[in-house]
């Protein structure tokens, strides 16, 4: 029997409503009048969600406020610097996003006695390994990864029951923040050339299949660190390969790249595929495959 989906039946916050991720997984969920988000800078067009505007430094007591007024259950930690170059030159931005914000909402959720989930990233490693699970010892690379380490260190320090997610996720985006996918969908559709890395590789899911997962992972009440990503570990060309095949899209537009050419570009894992086999194992659940998951992709002609 599938469990009921619990971002429908209980009162949850996305934390950085306008992000790329929070806009697509909200998507996913087909009755909205029990979401909430915060916004900043951007701002949210989701029609039959709740929407707070928050300043960037949080506010505790204002975060507190509001958790209680609207009985929010589960607190979706979605606000993250995740631009790779941005990050090596932004160092304090960085880490007040990716470390320091994951901490004081892990703390206020255990203050408040809520679930809280932490998205992180798939970037934590050196790429030397491929398939890397939950218990690697992480070797991060940038001050992207390295910021994004220190979040998931203060989480768990902070607030025990946390769930952390480690992911890489695609989907159709928003008009104001493309998805991986959706650059590549519309470049082919603009007749314009995308060069993507054939020497590197991950483990991409949809952003269906994701809500899907932690959905389960949610409502059995899990905690600490879980890999939410497909079976097959693929290189950035090859995924976009699929995708135009699968959409009956014309690949001459795809053209082969190799990241240890480019030196211009902060340096990065080449291998950022991670196992699922903990959340096959401890939660019963079966991913998709990659070819299914490419369907839930749609575009405009």
């Amino acid at each position: 029997m599938e469990l009921v989906n619990y971002f429908e039946q209980n009162n949850v916050l996305f934390y950085g409503g306008s992000s790329l991720l929070a806009y697509m997984w909200i998507n996913t969920l087909k009755k909205k009048n029990n979401i909430f988000l915060t916004q900043h800078l951007q701002e949210i067009k989701i029609k039959g969600c709740n929407i707070f505007n928050v300043e960037h430094k949080i506010s505790k007591k204002d975060l507190i406020s509001i958790i209680k007024k609207n009985k929010i259950k589960v607190i979706i930690n979605c606000v993250g610097l995740t631009n790779v170059e941005k990050c090596e030159n932004d160092y304090d931005n960085s880490n007040y996003l990716n470390s320091i914000v994951p901490q004081i909402l892990a703390k206020v959720c255990e203050f408040c006695k809520i679930k809280f989930v932490h998205i992180s990233t798939d970037h934590l490693f050196d790429g030397g390994k491929s398939f890397c699970s939950e218990l690697e010892t992480p070797n991060p690379l940038n001050i992207y990864a390295k910021s994004k380490h220190i979040g998931e260190i203060n989480v768990m320090k902070t607030n025990k029951e946390s769930l952390i997610i480690r992911t890489n996720f695609f989907g159709n985006g928003p008009k104001h923040k493309a998805s991986f996918s959706d650059t590549i969908i519309n470049s082919i559709l603009n007749e314009k050339e995308i060069v993507l890395f054939k020497d590197v590789f991950f483990t991409p899911i949809h952003i269906k299949e994701f809500s899907r997962i932690v959905n389960i992972l949610v409502n059995k009440d899990f905690s600490g660190i879980y890999n939410i990503v497909c079976d097959e570990r693929i290189s950035k060309y090859e995924f976009g390969t699929l995708i135009s095949e699968i959409l009956n899209l014309p690949k001459n537009y795809l053209k082969e790249g190799r990241l240890k050419e480019r030196k211009d570009l902060v340096k990065r894992p080449i291998d950022m595929s991670l196992s699922n086999q903990k959340i096959k194992n401890l939660a019963g659940v079966k991913v998709l495959p990659i070819i299914d998951q490419i369907k839930y992709l749609y575009h405009k002609q």
